[in-house]
């Protein structure tokens, strides 16, 4: 490469060509980290998007009457009071929930608040009876 010709000519310290490897190196890392990131960021995406069609066919299949909120249908699971269909979409929505915060989480790492987050959102919609594909 130029510099290490540079280098062997004497037109460039050594340490030049040190600093330049390393900085090399350093980009090449960061590139590596920042793919990967990309890469956990776009699974959890991929993992959401398939899990927002099962979770609305469960939703259609709940009594709003009897679990008027999405919160009810949850603690109806927990308590193991559900039917098969409760059941179904409390594990769907928990689903899509941790799938939804690793989307959002920079780190890929979701946090209490990004579960908090997805679960606020998806109590909005089930609520207002709109729990739809966007």
């Amino acid at each position: 490469d130029l510099v290490a010709k540079r280098a062997a000519l004497g037109q460039t310290a050594p340490e030049d060509l040190m600093a330049n490897q390393a900085e090399f190196m350093g980009s090449k890392a960061g590139q590596r980290t920042l793919g990967t990131r990309m890469a956990n960021i776009q699974m959890a995406a991929t993992e959401a998007a398939k899990m927002m069609p099962i979770a609305l066919s469960a939703s259609n299949n709940v009594d709003r009457t009897q679990y008027p909120t999405l919160n009810h249908v949850l603690l109806a699971v927990e308590k193991g009071t559900g039917d098969e269909n409760v059941t179904r979409l409390g594990v769907a929505t928990n689903s899509l929930i941790n799938a939804y915060a690793r989307a959002i989480s920079p780190s890929g790492v979701p946090t209490v608040h990004d579960k908090e987050h997805a679960r606020e959102i998806l109590a909005n919609a089930f609520t207002k009876g709109n729990m739809q594909q966007h």
